[in-house]
């Protein structure tokens, strides 16, 4: 069994800056590929777009009531004047085989646009799979959190930047982990506790120092009998592999979430969809839900496996 324990202090100085790991053989069962932080970066409108601009509403989630032309006098930026961006990333350098494609900020935000917030909500996690650069599989654990942000109503006509009115709303900002393994429910349990001990201020080390470990000293589980273990605030997380070329999902997601979404008929009428090459189309009003059932349906072809366009998360 390989413990990863807590990460040991640093010598020297804090450490704020992420950097890359300098082993030869890290890349040969490297559990995590990349670890991102996109946030919500507000961007600028041309004068060209001025009067297109004042003709549009602010868009909130959920009832989109708020701010709108009809109902309110004043004018506030709309959602679509911010854009997804990473902000941090590590390791700082793309691998050589497997580089970060930027169509990672699209799968944070499948609604198509960031959706701001009129009140403090709860963090959030849904899971993706999209294909890298070289069409290699890879698969993300999204954490939304959501930060204060104050926005400003448009300036009216002989009204200084001074009286403009401003309104406090949420922007998210999401922590994603990528992966070439399936290991969706564990990385999912990594993230929950790394928010949990970035705010209970009892932090002995960066934030940084947590991430590193987790993603550049911690190695993938071979095949077979053994098993990845760390520990983060007062949760084990445990990591193993199935035999060789049998299915991860089978060892790493619940399968009791799609029995409990689905009756049995349903889940047999989907396998022999999918066993046929048939297209299949899965919704859900939880994201959260739809890549582990996409991948839990995929581990029952086995030993057949599935071969065409696979997006659980559009």
């Amino acid at each position: 069994m390989v413990s990863g324990q807590e990460p040991a202090s640093p010598e020297a100085k804090k450490v704020t800056k992420l950097t890359t790991t300098n082993s030869k053989d890290a890349g040969k069962r490297r559990l995590v590929e990349y670890f991102v932080v996109v946030s919500s970066l507000p961007t600028k409108k041309n004068d060209d777009d001025e009067q297109g601009f004042i003709q549009e509403a602010a868009i909130f989630e959920g009832s989109r009531e708020g701010l709108t032309i009809e109902d309110e006098e004043d004018i506030y930026i709309d959602d679509f004047n911010f854009k997804p961006t990473i902000t941090a990333r590590f390791p700082l350098e793309d691998h050589d085989k497997n580089p970060l494609h930027e169509s990672v900020t699209f799968f944070c935000h499948p609604s198509g646009a960031i959706q701001l917030r009129t009140e403090k909500s709860m963090p959030k996690i849904h899971f993706f799979a999209a294909t890298g650069g070289t069409g290699k599989q890879m698969y993300g654990t999204c954490l939304t959190l959501w930060e204060p942000y104050i926005i400003e109503a448009k300036p009216k006509k002989g009204q200084e930047d001074g009286e403009r009115k401003k309104k406090e709303v949420y922007l998210p900002k999401c922590l994603v982990i990528l992966s070439s393994y399936q290991y969706l429910v564990a990385f999912r349990e990594f993230l929950t506790q790394l928010n949990r001990l970035s705010k209970n201020g009892e932090m002995t080390l960066p934030v940084e120092r947590y991430i590193c470990n987790f993603c550049a000293e911690i190695p993938a589980p071979a095949p077979g009998a053994f098993e990845v273990q760390t520990t983060i605030l007062d949760s084990v997380i445990k990591i193993w592999a199935p035999s060789h070329n049998q299915p991860i999902p089978w060892v790493a997601l619940p399968f009791t979430h799609l029995f409990e979404c689905l009756d049995v008929d349903n889940i047999i009428m989907v396998w022999h969809c999918l066993s046929l090459e048939r297209q299949v189309l899965l919704t859900s009003t939880q994201l959260s839900l739809l890549t582990t059932c996409s991948e839990i349906f995929l581990s029952l072809l086995f030993p057949m496996r599935w071969s065409h366009a696979y997006i659980p998360v559009l």
